[in-house]
């Protein structure tokens, strides 16, 4: 395999060079046998070797149908078939792998070799070398010149089909002088009214035939359109290349008003890439710029896929998902838009803010400002709305586009979600709004880069459903939210605080939880403050790990881990299976809603529970409307609490967070950082001097000082001493389905979940089970057990077990049921010793499935 390998990469190299040699010729040599390229009617077209065959091209028959049967053990070769030709002298035994698909669609690569002999090299080979020596036969000029076209075809439809083998790309390309190691604009366009008549066909044929004459541009055709490429010497900022482009078409325009006189050509543009492993991804880009424009700005000769925000939700959907949305959506919208003199932009995001409902939108849209609460309305008013492109929202936001020449300004700052990754983080500030967010090269666990949620907190900063301003719920559950002022809010919250104190002679009535929204050290303000009035209730234990901190404390005696940066030492490694800043459902049950900053907008120190890095996080930008930071509210709790009666908090009233964050860093943390005053840790993130190894002296916090395999305190607490296994819980027979509800990569529980899912959750099951059930794609169905009911669209993936479904972590937006409706309070059996309380057994949730007859 190894020198099948380096044979394929010498292929590769070859191929993709300046060199006028062929390495084909010496394909024999390496493999021993002949290699013939077949047509889909198993012709001979070309071969090497000639062991077998004469050096010249001579017909040979296609073999008979019985011959031609799969190669057997499907396992060891897969879409392999093998057969034989009836020679004069002998008969030719052939093994052939087919090209494009299975039915051979470019034809067929073959080797003179019994199917039963052919080895794992041989299989390799033909598999994964096929592509390529196919392309260098093409240019051994074997194949005849409409054969050239067909396969030139077909580099066009990998492309634009979403293929991305590099090596393909450039070989094929290289056959008609493409080289794709430049950039290329790539641009997709549509005459106005075409209709597809064999004359019309013509004359678009004759206008491909014209601008290919031009060697500055690569021009295909495909299913009536024209896509167009032009190569560039170097990459271009984006901001240019809308520019560019059209200065490129001058031509291509001109050319198409002499043989379509009166018609507009219209063209999408996509996004620039520097390689040719990313252009299939432009030529898709193009595509629904072209589409998106066509049906947005309808006189529009190039419409720009970056300028497109939209996009951004529309790249999730399929194509019949995108049919669906553009006639039951976009245009009912674009009437309405027209009728109301509103931006389209502003009005799709009212429209998905009121989750469709028409009636709500106009609302929303057309009230005076002093009524709008919440949301914001519309988009002109948020700076950065949930389903468009910062480019779209400078337009809907005049603060953000005032002045685009001034000084872009770099902050550090840390992602304090609850990830082992706490990613370190570079904001990039113009005019006070923040424009972007990328990874700090100098965090060496992230290195720079973020995960799809760390590059659209933009989005988040400036979400129309951002809570800005305190509010006030009256009565409680009502969901009638008037905003009120800061020292009302403290007023009402101290209050409160006190006269459960004085009704009860304690503070215990008083219960104080929180969780995980935040793991800046900073965020822990509220603990103190809570902390520094007296005894009060909370919360033990957390509700996704005690069970495995248990487990490993029997085992270690404590929990430790390795620095993951030396896991690219190990030579074997196994891997085992906040405060909300919009109202969400859980805010049904407050009285008062504190606006929080996000990290963007105050001071922190952050440290991973899983990487040895510790890095600071900087203000950036000014707070959003009157939101505060948790320990500035912390602060203002325990002011008002003694302005009210004096000494009832012994918490701080005021302070610099600045000067409050570099206090945490002890001489004995400082030293573990390798820092000798704190402000060094703002120069950069800081990795903390310890063992790359748990437990590297082989000292266990065990009672015995070992690793206990048997274990005398997991016995002592009723568990087995020794780990035994114990079956999954069996389903019960009204609900059969075990229902998982992970994380997606793209989301932070919630917003982006209510961007792609407006109307109801999306449940995935298997096919099979579909079927059993009467379902299909896209049927609205009830997901119930006995503790609640979900409706839930369906989506089908066949690698989902059967007895399975799944529905990613989320809630919707306004009054929708939540998820955790079909949750029980199933408890783990372990996690009491460590964290005070068992965790939650949320995978051992079991629903059953049945169909709506109607939304």
């Amino acid at each position: 395999m190894v020198a099948c390998e380096e044979g394929f990469q010498l292929l590769s190299q070859n191929l993709s060079n300046q060199h006028s040699y062929s390495i084909v010729d010496k394909l024999k040599t390496i493999l021993g046998y002949d290699i013939f390229l077949l047509d889909n009617q198993l012709d001979v077209l070309a071969w090497v070797g000639g062991e077998y065959l004469p050096e010249k091209p001579v017909s040979f028959l296609p073999p008979k149908i019985p011959a031609f049967t799969p190669a057997t053990s499907p396992a060891r070769f897969i879409n392999l078939f093998a057969g034989s030709w009836k020679g004069s002298n002998k008969d030719i035994p052939l093994t052939w792998c087919p090209l494009s698909s299975q039915q051979g669609i470019l034809g067929y690569l073959g080797l003179t070799i019994l199917e039963e002999k052919l080895g794992s090299v041989e299989h390799y080979f033909l598999t994964k070398a096929a592509p390529l020596l196919t392309f260098e036969l093409l240019m051994k000029q074997s194949i005849h010149e409409n054969e050239r076209l067909h396969h030139r075809d077909f580099l066009f439809d990998l492309l634009y089909n979403n293929f991305d083998s590099l090596e393909v790309i450039s070989s094929r390309g290289k056959l008609w002088g493409w080289d794709f190691s430049k950039p290329h604009l790539v641009a997709v366009g549509e005459i106005q009214n075409f209709t597809p008549l064999p004359a019309e066909r013509q004359r678009l044929s004759t206008l491909i035939a014209k601008v290919s004459r031009n060697p500055g541009a690569i021009c295909l055709e495909r299913n009536d359109q024209v896509v167009l490429l032009f190569p560039l010497e170097e990459m271009l900022a984006q901001s240019l290349t809308t520019t560019t482009a059209e200065q490129l078409l001058q031509p291509f325009w001109k050319v198409a008003d002499t043989i379509f006189p009166g018609r507009k050509f219209f063209f999408g543009l996509g996004n620039l890439y520097p390689t040719a492993r990313e252009i299939h991804r432009s030529f898709q880009e193009a595509r629904s710029a072209l589409e998106i424009g066509r049906l947005l700005y309808p006189d529009k000769l190039l419409t720009s896929f970056s300028e497109l925000g939209i996009m951004r939700l529309l790249q999730r959907l399929e194509h019949q998902e995108l049919e669906d949305f553009r006639q039951e959506t976009l245009k009912p919208l674009l009437d309405f838009d027209r009728d109301g003199n509103v931006e389209l932009e502003q009005t799709l995001l009212t429209y998905y803010l009121c989750n469709g409902d028409h009636n709500l939108a106009a609302q929303k849209l057309f009230m005076k400002i002093s009524r709008r609460q919440f949301i914001g309305a519309t988009a002109a008013t948020a700076a950065g709305a949930s389903l468009f492109s910062f480019q779209m929202l400078t337009k809907l936001n005049p603060a953000a586009a005032a002045d685009s020449t001034a000084q872009v300004q770099e902050f550090r700052n840390v992602c304090p979600r609850n990830c082992y990754d706490t990613c370190a983080q570079i904001s990039f500030v113009q005019n006070g709004i923040l424009k972007k967010v990328e990874g700090d090269p100098k965090q060496g666990y992230t290195n720079g880069k973020l995960c799809l949620k760390g590059y659209t907190y933009t989005r988040r900063v400036y979400s129309p459903d951002r809570v800005k301003y305190p509010m006030k719920q009256t009565p409680r559950g009502s969901g009638n939210w008037t905003r009120i002022s800061w020292d009302e809010a403290m007023n009402t919250i101290a209050k409160k605080i006190l006269d459960l104190k004085k009704r009860y002679g304690s503070t215990l009535p008083i219960c104080f939880d929180k969780y995980s929204g935040n793991f800046g050290i900073l965020h822990y303000g509220a603990d103190g403050t809570m902390s520094s009035i007296g005894y009060t209730t909370r919360a033990l234990g957390t509700p996704c790990w005690p069970a495995g901190i248990d487990a490993q404390t029997y085992d270690f005696g404590t929990l430790y881990s390795n620095d993951p940066e030396d896991m690219v030492n190990a030579n074997y490694i196994i891997l085992w299976g906040v405060n909300d800043l919009s109202l969400t459902t859980s805010a049904e049950a407050a009285d008062i809603f504190l606006p929080a900053t996000t990290h963007y907008e105050h001071w922190d120190l952050n440290s991973s529970y899983w990487h040895y890095w510790v890095g600071i996080n900087e203000p950036a930008i000014p707070p959003v409307g009157e939101a505060r930071s948790d320990l500035e509210i912390a602060w203002n709790v325990s002011a008002k609490l003694n302005e009210l009666e004096p000494g009832s908090c012994a918490f701080p009233t005021h302070g610099s967070e600045k000067e409050t964050m570099l206090k945490q860093l002890s001489p004995a943390l400082l030293q573990l950082l390798g820092l000798t005053k704190p402000e060094e840790i703002l120069a950069q993130p800081v990795k903390a001097n310890l063992s790359p190894t748990a437990w590297v002296e082989r000292k266990f916090a065990t009672p015995s000082g070992r690793f206990e395999f048997f274990s005398t305190s997991a016995a002592a607490v009723g568990f087995p001493a020794l780990p035994s296994y114990i079956p999954a819980q069996i389903p019960p027979r009204d609900a059969p389905l075990r229902l998982l509800t992970p994380h997606h990569s793209a989301m932070i529980n919630s917003q982006s979940y209510q961007d792609i899912a407006p109307d109801c959750y999306k449940l995935q099951l298997n096919p099979e089970l579909a079927r059993d059930y009467g379902l299909k794609k896209g049927d609205l169905a009830e997901l119930f057990n006995e503790s609640g009911s979900l409706q839930v669209r369906l989506l089908l993936d066949p690698m989902i077990p059967t007895d399975v479904v799944i529905i990613y972590q989320g809630t919707l937006k306004e009054k929708a049921p939540c998820l955790n409706v079909l949750l029980k309070s199933n408890l783990t059996d372990m996690g009491s010793e460590t964290t005070g309380a068992p965790g939650f057994a949320i995978n051992e949730t079991f629903v059953n499935l049945r169909r709506l007859t109607s939304p």
